[in-house]
């Protein structure tokens, strides 16, 4: 019980040593809005230092006492602010002469991020510099050359010998080249490959067909290495119910007597029969 009472009455002294006035001669001790300022100002100070020394891992000094007075002192501060009667028995003279000592050398600092809390400050204000736009366009250049090679035609043709080959081979190449104000150059190559087209005729809408030696079967027909005729039809392609004819005239139809026919191109035997293709068969 008597520990008890030792530790009420030591905070009873403590708080009435905080309230006891220490300055004779304070012209802002009755102006609560500048001490809750040094107040406010204290804090700051004490949570950067604070905020320094875990970030940085500083030695700043960070009292932890002053700061807990100081909160206390400011939230009486705040209730006399609007409300004068509030612990009427300290006047504002008392407290505050423990908040100017616990708030001594705090100097607010303008034109930093911190508010300043002194007014006024003299800040000279520097006006905008004149900003000045310039905007130059260039034009782009586009150069597109083209070139392409000339075209070959040979044509060959024989009465005696009804054979007529027929070449044609076209290569085209195209460069187009872009440059812009970019420095951007793209170029693009186009080649044609060559085409060549044979065609075997023995004049204006006849063609010439040669075969070799006859036989009975196609087997035979098949092997047969010798050539024997040369007849003519006004089709270019050989197929069921084409005409045979003995010359490039078309009158006279081909006796083929029903045998069997091989083409000397392609590897097809046909059965001509009284002029007429009338049966093939691949070998």
């Amino acid at each position: 019980m008597e520990c008890v009472q030792h530790v009420l009455q030591k905070l009873i002294n403590k708080i009435v040593i905080m309230l006891s006035p220490r300055l004779t001669d304070c012209p802002e001790c009755a102006n609560i809005p500048s001490l809750l300022k040094k107040i406010d100002c204290k804090l700051a100070e004490l949570g950067n230092n604070l905020y320094n020394n875990i970030s940085y891992m500083l030695n700043k000094p960070v009292p932890a006492d002053d700061i807990t007075q100081l909160i206390g002192y400011r939230r009486i501060l705040m209730y006399k602010l609007v409300n004068p009667s509030y612990v009427q028995d300290y006047s504002i003279n008392m407290i505050s002469s423990k908040v100017i000592r616990l708030t001594v050398g705090c100097v607010s600092k303008c034109n930093t991020p911190e508010p300043c809390i002194e007014e006024p400050c003299d800040i000279t204000i520097v006006p905008n510099p004149i900003t000045t736009t310039t905007s130059t366009s260039s034009t782009s250049t586009t150069t597109s050359t083209t070139t392409s090679s000339s075209s070959t035609s040979t044509s060959t043709s024989t009465t005696a010998v009804p054979t007529s080959t027929t070449t044609s081979t076209t290569n085209i190449t195209t460069t187009t080249t872009t440059t812009s104000s970019s420095t951007s150059t793209s170029t693009s190559t186009t080649t044609a490959a060559p085409t060549t087209t044979t065609t075997t005729t023995a004049g204006s809408g006849v063609y010439a067909f040669e075969f070799y030696e006859p036989a009975s079967t196609t087997a035979l027909a098949c092997s047969s290495s010798v050539l024997v005729f040369l007849w003519y039809s006004n089709v270019p392609t050989l197929t069921i119910g084409s005409p045979l004819y003995t010359s490039t005239a078309l009158t006279t139809l081909v006796n083929g007597a029903n045998r069997w026919y091989r083409d000397s191109v392609l590897n097809i035997v046909f059965q001509i029969n009284a002029g007429y293709v009338v049966n093939q068969f691949n070998c």
